[in-house]
């Protein structure tokens, strides 16, 4: 169930629990929420979504869309086993069980003078 704000600021609000459509079907093992996105681990998927995120939160990747107003596979993170998600302000952190086909496809993060390039 969701309610408030939950897909875009152009919708209304749900004022009262509301059956999420979206996510049915999903066995969903972990779900966080920040502070305009929502990222859910389910079966061997990450799913996000939310408006307006500038800051790579949802993980569509740096040429992916920027915001999704309905719950969106991260296409890099298929097969991961989330165990626990984590939604900052601009973040997510995820624990997830992965192999080597899915972290060798990641972008390598290198930090440069203290920043991430």
């Amino acid at each position: 169930y969701m309610w408030g704000r939950v897909k875009s600021a152009s919708q209304n609000c749900w004022m009262s629990p509301t059956v999420e459509q979206d996510l049915s079907g999903w066995k969903v093992q972990a779900l966080a929420c920040g502070s305009v996105h929502t990222v859910v681990g389910a079966d061997s998927s990450v799913i996000s979504w939310g408006p307006a995120c500038s800051c790579g939160e949802l993980g569509y990747g740096e040429l992916g869309p920027k915001s999704s107003a309905r719950p969106k596979k991260v296409d890099l993170l298929e097969g991961a086993h989330v165990a626990q998600v984590a939604c900052g302000l601009a973040h997510t952190l995820l624990l997830a069980a992965t192999d080597s086909a899915i972290t060798d496809a990641l972008p390598e993060w290198k930090p440069v003078q203290g920043a991430a390039s």
